[in-house]
Protein backbone atom coordinates (compact mmCIF):
# COMPACT_ATOMS: atom_id res chain seq x y z
CA UNK A 1 0.00 0.00 0.00
CA UNK A 2 3.14 2.21 0.56
CA UNK A 3 3.50 2.43 -3.08
CA UNK A 4 -0.70 3.20 -3.62
CA UNK A 5 -0.15 6.04 -0.64
CA UNK A 6 2.54 7.87 -2.57
CA UNK A 7 0.65 7.66 -5.62
CA UNK A 8 -2.31 9.24 -4.31
CA UNK A 9 -0.14 12.20 -2.22
CA UNK A 10 1.17 13.26 -5.81
CA UNK A 11 -2.73 14.19 -7.10
CA UNK A 12 -3.25 15.81 -4.14
CA UNK A 13 -7.04 16.04 -4.58
CA UNK A 14 -9.61 15.53 -1.69
CA UNK A 15 -10.75 12.65 -3.23
CA UNK A 16 -7.02 11.04 -3.25
CA UNK A 17 -6.45 12.27 0.28
CA UNK A 18 -9.92 11.10 1.44
CA UNK A 19 -8.40 7.66 0.45
CA UNK A 20 -5.07 8.04 2.05
CA UNK A 21 -6.85 8.70 5.67
CA UNK A 22 -9.18 5.59 4.53
CA UNK A 23 -6.17 3.48 4.41
CA UNK A 24 -4.40 5.32 7.36
CA UNK A 25 -7.59 4.52 9.40
CA UNK A 26 -7.38 0.84 8.10
CA UNK A 27 -4.16 0.69 8.90
CA UNK A 28 -4.34 2.12 12.42
CA UNK A 29 -7.52 -0.45 12.97
CA UNK A 30 -5.17 -3.32 11.92
CA UNK A 31 -2.55 -2.46 14.24
CA UNK A 32 -5.06 -2.07 17.48
CA UNK A 33 -6.26 -5.65 16.69
CA UNK A 34 -2.09 -6.67 16.63
CA UNK A 35 -1.76 -5.11 20.31
CA UNK A 36 -5.14 -6.82 21.18
CA UNK A 37 -4.21 -10.44 20.45
CA UNK A 38 -1.26 -9.73 22.23
CA UNK A 39 -2.48 -8.52 25.55
CA UNK A 40 -5.86 -10.22 25.63
CA UNK A 41 -6.69 -12.27 28.61
CA UNK A 42 -9.26 -14.28 26.87
CA UNK A 43 -8.71 -18.18 28.17
CA UNK A 44 -8.38 -21.03 25.06
CA UNK A 45 -11.22 -23.04 26.66
CA UNK A 46 -14.18 -24.94 25.35
CA UNK A 47 -16.39 -24.93 28.62
CA UNK A 48 -19.62 -23.39 28.32
CA UNK A 49 -21.43 -19.84 29.26
CA UNK A 50 -21.62 -20.10 32.78
CA UNK A 51 -23.00 -17.00 34.69
CA UNK A 52 -23.19 -18.29 38.15
CA UNK A 53 -19.75 -20.05 37.66
CA UNK A 54 -18.56 -16.40 36.18
CA UNK A 55 -17.73 -17.57 33.13
CA UNK A 56 -18.45 -16.29 29.35
CA UNK A 57 -17.65 -18.18 26.50
CA UNK A 58 -17.19 -15.80 23.83
CA UNK A 59 -18.05 -17.86 21.10
CA UNK A 60 -21.31 -18.19 21.95
CA UNK A 61 -22.31 -14.57 22.40
CA UNK A 62 -23.46 -12.43 19.09
CA UNK A 63 -21.70 -9.55 17.92
CA UNK A 64 -21.69 -9.27 14.50
CA UNK A 65 -24.00 -6.03 14.06
CA UNK A 66 -21.91 -4.54 16.75
CA UNK A 67 -18.33 -5.05 14.82
CA UNK A 68 -19.17 -4.95 11.18
CA UNK A 69 -20.65 -1.09 11.09
CA UNK A 70 -21.96 0.19 8.48
CA UNK A 71 -18.56 2.65 7.99
CA UNK A 72 -16.19 -0.55 8.67
CA UNK A 73 -17.93 -2.32 5.77
CA UNK A 74 -17.41 0.25 3.65
CA UNK A 75 -14.05 1.23 5.02
CA UNK A 76 -13.37 -2.45 4.40
CA UNK A 77 -14.58 -2.58 0.90
CA UNK A 78 -12.77 0.63 -0.24
CA UNK A 79 -9.75 -1.13 0.78
CA UNK A 80 -10.44 -4.17 -1.18
CA UNK A 81 -11.30 -2.09 -4.23
CA UNK A 82 -7.49 0.21 -3.88
CA UNK A 83 -6.07 -3.38 -3.46
CA UNK A 84 -7.20 -5.05 -6.41
CA UNK A 85 -6.32 -1.60 -8.71
CA UNK A 86 -2.85 -1.16 -10.53
CA UNK A 87 -0.87 1.90 -9.43
CA UNK A 88 -1.91 3.45 -13.44
CA UNK A 89 -5.25 2.81 -12.61
CA UNK A 90 -5.08 4.90 -9.20
CA UNK A 91 -3.89 8.42 -11.27
CA UNK A 92 -7.29 8.46 -12.88
CA UNK A 93 -9.10 11.01 -10.84
CA UNK A 94 -12.65 9.24 -11.93
CA UNK A 95 -11.79 6.10 -10.56
CA UNK A 96 -11.11 7.57 -7.26
CA UNK A 97 -13.96 8.85 -7.21
CA UNK A 98 -16.20 5.45 -8.25
CA UNK A 99 -14.17 3.67 -5.99
CA UNK A 100 -15.08 6.24 -2.81
CA UNK A 101 -18.73 5.94 -3.51
CA UNK A 102 -19.14 2.26 -4.18
CA UNK A 103 -20.95 0.46 -1.58
CA UNK A 104 -20.48 -3.25 -0.56
CA UNK A 105 -22.95 -5.60 -0.37
CA UNK A 106 -25.58 -4.70 2.06
CA UNK A 107 -24.74 -7.30 5.52
CA UNK A 108 -28.03 -8.91 7.04
CA UNK A 109 -27.54 -10.01 10.56
CA UNK A 110 -29.40 -13.04 12.30
CA UNK A 111 -29.04 -14.01 15.63
CA UNK A 112 -28.62 -17.76 15.89
CA UNK A 113 -30.72 -19.84 18.64
CA UNK A 114 -27.88 -20.95 20.51
CA UNK A 115 -26.16 -17.57 21.00
CA UNK A 116 -27.17 -14.79 22.81
CA UNK A 117 -26.67 -10.82 22.00
CA UNK A 118 -23.63 -8.87 23.63
CA UNK A 119 -26.24 -6.27 24.76
CA UNK A 120 -28.60 -8.45 26.34
CA UNK A 121 -25.50 -10.79 28.43
CA UNK A 122 -24.50 -6.88 29.51
CA UNK A 123 -27.82 -6.35 30.18
CA UNK A 124 -28.19 -9.76 32.66
CA UNK A 125 -24.98 -9.41 34.10
CA UNK A 126 -25.67 -5.38 35.38
CA UNK A 127 -28.94 -6.69 36.65
CA UNK A 128 -27.39 -9.26 38.76
CA UNK A 129 -24.14 -6.88 39.45
CA UNK A 130 -22.08 -9.88 38.27
CA UNK A 131 -18.37 -8.17 37.91
CA UNK A 132 -16.13 -11.15 38.43
CA UNK A 133 -15.93 -13.12 34.75
CA UNK A 134 -14.01 -15.49 32.97
CA UNK A 135 -13.60 -14.84 29.14
CA UNK A 136 -12.96 -18.23 27.28
CA UNK A 137 -12.93 -19.25 23.81
CA UNK A 138 -12.32 -22.19 21.04
CA UNK A 139 -9.83 -19.62 19.05
CA UNK A 140 -8.78 -16.14 19.60
CA UNK A 141 -10.40 -14.13 16.45
CA UNK A 142 -10.65 -10.46 16.24
CA UNK A 143 -14.52 -10.03 16.88
CA UNK A 144 -14.02 -12.23 19.85
CA UNK A 145 -10.90 -9.57 21.12
CA UNK A 146 -14.23 -7.03 20.34
CA UNK A 147 -16.50 -8.68 22.48
CA UNK A 148 -13.66 -9.44 25.55
CA UNK A 149 -13.44 -5.35 25.18
CA UNK A 150 -16.57 -4.37 24.92
CA UNK A 151 -17.61 -6.95 28.04
CA UNK A 152 -14.56 -5.93 30.36
CA UNK A 153 -15.83 -1.90 29.66
CA UNK A 154 -19.22 -2.94 30.57
CA UNK A 155 -18.26 -5.05 33.67
CA UNK A 156 -15.77 -1.45 34.50
CA UNK A 157 -19.28 0.46 34.12
CA UNK A 158 -21.34 -2.07 36.42
CA UNK A 159 -19.23 -1.89 39.54
CA UNK A 160 -20.12 1.88 39.81
CA UNK A 161 -22.96 2.11 41.95
CA UNK A 162 -24.63 5.63 41.73
CA UNK A 163 -26.94 5.89 38.80
CA UNK A 164 -25.11 9.32 37.47
CA UNK A 165 -21.91 7.97 37.90
CA UNK A 166 -22.87 5.32 36.06
CA UNK A 167 -24.13 7.30 33.33
CA UNK A 168 -21.20 9.60 33.24
CA UNK A 169 -19.01 6.46 32.61
CA UNK A 170 -20.34 5.44 29.28
CA UNK A 171 -20.86 8.41 28.31
CA UNK A 172 -17.03 9.70 28.75
CA UNK A 173 -16.21 5.71 27.29
CA UNK A 174 -17.90 6.43 24.07
CA UNK A 175 -17.68 10.02 23.86
CA UNK A 176 -13.59 9.43 24.05
CA UNK A 177 -13.83 6.66 21.69
CA UNK A 178 -15.79 8.92 18.99
CA UNK A 179 -13.58 12.37 19.53
CA UNK A 180 -10.54 9.80 19.28
CA UNK A 181 -11.56 7.87 16.20
CA UNK A 182 -12.75 11.08 14.29
CA UNK A 183 -9.72 13.33 14.40
CA UNK A 184 -7.02 10.85 14.30
CA UNK A 185 -8.56 9.85 10.72
CA UNK A 186 -8.94 13.52 10.10
CA UNK A 187 -12.27 12.71 7.58
CA UNK A 188 -13.05 16.28 8.46
CA UNK A 189 -9.42 17.08 5.91
CA UNK A 190 -9.34 21.18 7.09
CA UNK A 191 -7.17 22.97 4.44
CA UNK A 192 -6.70 27.11 5.25
CA UNK A 193 -9.75 26.84 7.74
CA UNK A 194 -12.45 25.22 5.41
CA UNK A 195 -13.09 21.23 5.75
CA UNK A 196 -13.93 18.77 2.62
CA UNK A 197 -17.67 19.97 2.35
CA UNK A 198 -16.86 23.58 2.32
CA UNK A 199 -14.56 23.22 -0.53
CA UNK A 200 -16.39 20.82 -2.76
CA UNK A 201 -19.90 23.35 -1.91
CA UNK A 202 -19.72 26.93 -2.05
CA UNK A 203 -23.20 26.67 -0.70
CA UNK A 204 -22.20 24.74 2.45
CA UNK A 205 -22.42 26.73 6.08
CA UNK A 206 -18.62 27.84 6.27
CA UNK A 207 -17.45 27.27 9.81
CA UNK A 208 -14.05 28.25 11.23
CA UNK A 209 -11.16 25.36 11.60
CA UNK A 210 -13.14 24.38 14.80
CA UNK A 211 -15.05 21.78 13.10
CA UNK A 212 -18.58 22.83 14.73
CA UNK A 213 -21.12 22.13 11.33
CA UNK A 214 -23.89 23.73 12.88
CA UNK A 215 -22.66 27.81 13.25
CA UNK A 216 -24.74 29.01 10.47
CA UNK A 217 -27.55 27.22 12.19
CA UNK A 218 -27.59 28.18 15.93
CA UNK A 219 -24.76 29.76 18.10
CA UNK A 220 -23.62 27.32 20.04
CA UNK A 221 -22.86 29.12 23.85
CA UNK A 222 -19.64 26.60 24.21
CA UNK A 223 -18.37 27.75 21.01
CA UNK A 224 -15.58 29.95 22.37
CA UNK A 225 -12.67 31.08 20.49
CA UNK A 226 -12.86 28.35 17.82
CA UNK A 227 -12.97 26.20 20.23
CA UNK A 228 -15.46 23.87 22.14
CA UNK A 229 -15.50 23.36 25.36
CA UNK A 230 -17.98 21.20 26.04
CA UNK A 231 -18.50 16.96 25.58
CA UNK A 232 -21.47 16.94 23.52
CA UNK A 233 -22.56 13.29 22.57
CA UNK A 234 -24.88 14.59 19.65
CA UNK A 235 -21.60 16.65 18.01
CA UNK A 236 -19.66 13.68 18.51
CA UNK A 237 -21.89 11.60 16.67
CA UNK A 238 -22.60 13.66 14.14
CA UNK A 239 -21.64 13.67 10.59
CA UNK A 240 -22.37 15.97 7.50
CA UNK A 241 -24.66 14.99 4.51
CA UNK A 242 -20.82 14.94 2.53
CA UNK A 243 -19.17 12.88 4.60
CA UNK A 244 -22.12 10.33 5.34
CA UNK A 245 -22.70 9.44 1.62
CA UNK A 246 -18.74 8.52 1.65
CA UNK A 247 -19.82 6.21 4.16
CA UNK A 248 -18.16 8.15 7.23
CA UNK A 249 -20.61 7.78 9.88
CA UNK A 250 -21.32 6.56 13.63
CA UNK A 251 -24.68 5.50 14.76
CA UNK A 252 -26.11 4.95 18.26
CA UNK A 253 -27.51 1.54 17.84
CA UNK A 254 -24.17 -0.05 16.94
CA UNK A 255 -22.07 1.25 19.69
CA UNK A 256 -22.89 -1.74 22.60
CA UNK A 257 -22.16 0.36 25.46
CA UNK A 258 -24.92 2.88 24.41
CA UNK A 259 -27.48 0.55 24.02
CA UNK A 260 -26.96 -1.23 27.00
CA UNK A 261 -27.02 0.86 29.16
CA UNK A 262 -29.59 3.66 27.23
CA UNK A 263 -33.40 2.99 26.40
CA UNK A 264 -34.09 3.75 22.88
CA UNK A 265 -35.44 6.84 24.55
CA UNK A 266 -32.69 7.55 26.32
CA UNK A 267 -30.54 7.20 23.18
CA UNK A 268 -32.63 9.52 20.98
CA UNK A 269 -31.83 12.66 23.67
CA UNK A 270 -27.89 11.56 23.09
CA UNK A 271 -28.69 11.96 19.24
CA UNK A 272 -30.66 15.32 19.15
CA UNK A 273 -29.59 17.21 22.06
CA UNK A 274 -27.04 19.61 20.52
CA UNK A 275 -25.52 22.52 22.00
CA UNK A 276 -26.26 20.79 25.13
CA UNK A 277 -23.24 19.59 27.67
CA UNK A 278 -22.93 16.18 29.45
CA UNK A 279 -24.27 17.24 32.61
CA UNK A 280 -27.19 18.72 30.98
CA UNK A 281 -27.65 15.59 28.66
CA UNK A 282 -27.51 13.30 31.70
CA UNK A 283 -29.65 15.39 33.72
CA UNK A 284 -31.91 15.35 31.12
CA UNK A 285 -31.88 11.99 30.40
CA UNK A 286 -32.20 10.96 34.39
CA UNK A 287 -35.15 12.98 34.60
CA UNK A 288 -36.18 10.94 32.19
CA UNK A 289 -35.96 7.94 33.86
CA UNK A 290 -37.70 9.71 36.91
CA UNK A 291 -40.69 10.28 34.78
CA UNK A 292 -40.73 6.91 33.26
Amino acid sequence: MDEKIQILNNINTDDARFLINIIKSYNSYIKDMKEKHTNTKIVIDRCDTNLDKGIINLDSINADRYFYTKMKLRIKHIIELISKKDTTSLGDKKILHNIIYSKPKEKIFTLEKNKMDIVELIKILSEKNITNIKMVANKITDINLFKEEQISMAIEIIKIQNKNERMAKVYDLVYEYLKKDFIANNYCDFIEDKCIAQRRFHIYPLTNKDGCCFMQIRKCNHLKNGECDTQCMACRLFSCPYLTKRGIGYYANELVLLKAFFDKSQRKILVFEFYKSKEQIIKKIDKKMSKD
